[in-house]
């Protein structure tokens, strides 16, 4: 009887945050600070396209990149049930073939909430395959600021 009553509670619980969090549409957002607008900051951290700049490596010589596959990041359980909302603002390298190599966190707000989510979902990113002067090239530090909002 115990042991039924403690999987009917669990089976609550999960229930109850479950009909919680789909109550709330929450929102990811990718903007650059490459782009119009380079003082993003929390408060005005909105999408972008998908054209990222980037360095290429060894020549110091700015590149635009296109994003051709990036997957929002998913909202962290606890940030959504605080109701936290933030930024994080993350620097990696693109290889030759157009995969993330070596993402990480250069600022974030509130500290220690969405850093986690936001690697997670830059890892999976795919750009076209960087071209400078006919060759593939590797880029180095290529900036972004993925905006978590609540709607």
């Amino acid at each position: 009887m115990k042991y039924s009553l403690a999987i009917i509670k669990k089976s609550l619980i999960f229930l109850m945050l479950f009909l919680f969090t789909s109550f709330y549409h929450v929102n990811a957002q990718f903007s650059s600070p490459n782009s119009p607008s380079d003082d993003i900051n929390e408060d005005n951290a909105i999408p972008s396209a998908t054209n990222d700049i980037g360095t290429v490596e060894g020549i110091e010589e700015k590149i635009n990149l296109k994003r051709i596959f990036s997957e929002p990041p998913y909202y962290p359980r606890k940030a959504l049930r605080l109701g936290y909302e933030g930024y994080v603002h993350i620097q990696f390298d693109i290889a030759k073939d157009g995969t993330v190599l070596d993402p990480y966190v250069i600022e974030s707000r509130p500290p220690g909430v969405f850093e986690r989510a936001a690697i997670k979902a830059v890892r999976k990113w795919v750009y076209e395959a960087p071209i400078f002067n006919g060759q593939n090239v590797n880029i180095k530090n290529v900036k972004v600021t993925l905006g978590f909002n609540l709607e």
